[in-house]
């Protein structure tokens, strides 16, 4: 996750956005003439987020600190019984402890926050399998909605979904979820409900091989190249970028196979377009991960020295995957006259 220190402006409205009561945090001002720094530690006790103020309770004060976004700056004021005092302009932040926020998973689906129910518009959700860009329309998420988390658009949550936290930045919201998952039916299948065949998509079953998992993202490899080559949607930069990106990554799938197997893998040059790019980089993802979670427990198992070098490439991978769902899989904002363009 991003560093605990905001010190430019947009991150520190960031940081003011993400603030909430029992926040215990630093903040730091430069007074009127600009030179003089001024520090102090204290608890969050109120956030206005309409306002854009945040009031802090100082540790060794006798005042109350309130952090407020004026205009183009975001000044610091001291606040008394008596009086009102304003004391600078803002130049960092550092969150030093923070509430656990939980988001809930139960079987009936993922439980949405208070905060984000009826959200509507476009929101980004990061964890361990990277940061997706998703957009809800009217009315809204409800109490229970697999949307929030869901790795494929108008999928329901995937019983494999492991993740342990969650951060999500809908409109002013920026905040980091502890995620407990409480499912006791973990054998559902994923219902894609945007295909046009109605039947449910299985998951792949845990127990790949190596050589399996290998051959099954070589085979994406090369149906995501062909669905590149189809896409003239695309602009041609885009799609120049994303071909490299896709050409970078078989060829390190290439070398990964030649650490693992007696017999390496060899590219497949009839890739077929059988899915789309989410669909596509999700089940890339999945083997790139179990393959790198078979070396750890091979590791541990057998306690030979990790080989560190297929590892790093591995999580280059992922690196790379996640690179290509900020160029094909990031939705289009909505179109100046108030429709909203997919």
């Amino acid at each position: 996750m991003a560093s605990n220190t905001h010190t430019d402006s947009v991150a520190l409205i960031n940081a003011i956005n993400a603030a909430t009561p029992e926040s215990r945090l630093w903040v730091q001002w430069t007074s009127a003439d600009h030179e003089t720094p001024h520090t102090a530690h204290g608890i969050v006790s109120d956030v206005d987020h309409d306002a854009g103020t945040v009031r802090i309770e100082p540790d060794y004060r006798p005042d109350t600190l309130q952090v407020a976004i004026t205009g183009t700056t975001i000044d610091v004021v001291s606040i008394t019984a008596t009086a009102t005092t304003p004391l600078g302009r803002l130049t960092e932040i550092t969150f030093s402890e923070t509430p656990t926020d939980t988001l809930r998973i139960v079987d009936a689906g993922v439980v949405v926050p208070a905060e984000l129910i009826g959200y509507s518009g476009i929101f980004t959700v990061e964890d361990r399998y990277g940061t997706r860009h998703r957009r809800i329309r009217a009315p809204g998420l409800e109490e229970y909605d697999d949307r929030l988390l869901s790795r494929l658009a108008g999928t329901t949550l995937a019983p494999s979904y492991d993740a342990l936290e969650v951060t999500i930045t809908a409109g002013d919201l920026h905040r980091t979820y502890e995620i407990h998952d409480e499912r006791t039916n973990t054998t559902a299948t994923v219902t894609d409900t945007t295909h046009s065949q109605s039947h449910p998509t299985p998951l792949p079953p845990n127990d790949d091989t190596p050589t399996e998992s290998l051959r099954t993202i070589i085979r994406q490899l090369g149906a995501l190249t062909a669905t590149l080559e189809a896409d003239y949607s695309l602009e041609a930069s885009t799609k120049k970028q994303a071909t490299h990106h896709v050409q970078t990554l078989r060829e390190t799938v290439i070398t990964v196979s030649h650490h693992l197997l007696e017999d390496p893998i060899e590219p497949e040059t009839d890739g077929k377009t059988d899915g789309s790019y989410v669909e596509l980089l999700d089940c890339i993802d999945d083997h790139v991960r179990r393959l790198y979670e078979q070396q750890i427990a091979s590791t541990a198992s057998t306690m030979n020295p990790p080989d560190e070098h297929c590892r790093e490439q591995l999580l280059w991978c992922r690196t790379k995957t996640n690179d290509l769902r900020d160029l094909l899989c990031v939705p289009s904002v909505p179109s100046p006259n108030g429709g909203q363009t997919e």
